[in-house]
This record gives C-alpha cells, sequence and structure tokens, in this order.
C-alpha cells in the first residue's frame, strides 16, 4: 500500500499516459500552426509572382514592338536582327526574373522544426521516464 500522500502505480502510469497524450495533441496543433504559416507566406509570394508576370508580359510586349521598330529605325538593320536582338534580351532579362522568384521560394522552409525538435524532446523525456 502507498504511503498517505503518494500515488500507487496505475494511478501514475495513467496519468503518464494522459500528460503525454496532452503533449501529443499541443505538438499536432504546434505543426497544423508551422504548416499553416509556411502555405501562407508561399501562397503570397506566389500571388505576388503571377500578377508581377502579367505585368510584365504585357509590358514587355509593347517595349518589346516598340523598340524593335525603334532599332531598326535608329540603326538601318534588317527587322529579322532587330527581333532578335530584343528578343534575346527579354529571354535574358526574363530568365534573371526567374531566377531571383525562385530562390525566394527556396528559402521557405516547409518542415516544421520546432515541431520535430519538440517531439524529439518529448521522445527523450518519455523513454528516461519509463526506465
Amino acid at each position: 500500500m502507498p504511503a498517505v500522500g503518494e500515488k500507487s502505480t496505475p494511478t501514475l502510469v495513467a496519468q503518464i499516459a494522459d500528460d503525454a497524450g496532452n503533449l501529443l495533441i499541443q505538438h499536432a496543433t504546434l505543426f497544423q500552426a508551422e504548416v499553416r504559416d509556411g502555405a501562407r507566406q508561399a501562397a503570397g509570394l506566389v500571388a505576388a509572382l503571377i500578377a508581377g508576370g502579367v505585368m510584365a508580359v504585357l509590358g514587355i510586349l509593347f517595349t518589346a514592338i516598340s523598340g524593335v521598330y525603334g532599332l531598326q529605325e535608329a540603326t538601318h538593320l534588317p527587322l529579322w536582327a532587330c527581333w532578335l536582338i530584343v528578343g534575346g534580351s527579354l529571354l535574358l532579362l526574363g530568365g534573371i526574373a526567374a531566377g531571383t522568384g525562385g530562390f525566394a521560394l527556396t528559402k521557405i522552409n516547409f518542415i516544421p522544426t520546432r515541431t520535430i525538435n519538440s517531439l524529439s524532446e518529448t521522445w527523450s523525456w518519455l523513454v528516461k521516464r519509463s526506465k
């Protein structure tokens, strides 16, 4: 029989199981918050990339047409050469812009590191406690 004020072994085991369950629920909540935060960041970046891309395409289209005819007028190069120069320049600029946006997306951490670290600590605590 346990002494007065001490808990029995089954009570302690039940209490540990209850605490472990509460910890798992808290870890799941933390995991959801981290995933939701990462998704929200990505959605904002993707929306900005799409909007910027559409506006850039329209602006580039009209600027390129004007640039081709302006280049042909200024240099008297054949029209096909002017289209090639302007098109190549736009291709280079587009590659730089796409690379910059793609690099920004790689900076977002989709792995819930806080949850993983917390789960690892909890697991270690449970293993030590069960010995």
